[in-house]
């Protein structure tokens, strides 16, 4: 073998090293950084931090859809149409629509939060939604006002409907779950 060729190898061995090395540095590097960047889009996507709020105990009414909830009184409850509770709450001149349901699975809440996502595809002016994970959530505003927040957390399935964007910030402010 040559000086040329033995140089060459030698050359090339190296540069693989520097590349190996380098490339591992940056992985971790990059692996922190994505991370961050994962935690940090994760904190800024998520409302209401849906993701830290405890799960129902169980899903009787009194439960599930509590008597108040911060300004809001339950004007009244009862039987879903589709399933599950459904609660009418009033406060501060507005009213929230509350539909809660425990599904037998975490799967069975995220699709029916799938379904919500289709369903203000075309209708919100500004939408959020993540799907498939839980929790799982849709946040839209419709460009009339009207405001929804749609969330899965375990098997339970929560539909929040009012007028105004701050009915909703303060509503689900203080919703337990």
């Amino acid at each position: 073998m040559g000086r040329g060729t033995r140089n060459l190898l030698l050359g090339c061995g190296l540069l693989i090293a520097v590349l190996c090395v380098c490339g591992i540095g940056v992985a971790l590097l990059g692996s922190q950084f994505l991370g961050d960047a994962l935690a940090f889009f994760s904190e800024a996507v998520q409302p209401y931090d849906i993701a830290g709020r405890p799960l129902p105990a169980n899903a009787q009414a009194n439960v599930i859809l509590p008597p108040t909830v911060g300004a809001y009184s339950r004007l009244s409850y009862g039987p879903a149409a589709g399933g599950g509770l459904q609660a009418i709450y009033s406060g501060n001149d507005r009213q929230v629509f509350v539909t809660a349901v425990q599904y037998s699975s975490a799967g069975q809440a995220q699709a029916r939060v799938a379904q919500i996502s289709e369903e203000t595809r075309g209708s919100a002016q500004m939408r959020t939604t993540v799907t498939g994970l839980d929790p799982s959530f849709v946040r839209a505003i419709a460009a009339d006002g009207r405001a929804r927040m749609a969330w899965s957390h375990g098997p339970f399935f929560f539909d929040v409907q009012t007028d105004s964007e701050a009915a909703l910030d303060e509503f689900m402010t203080n919703f337990p779950y």
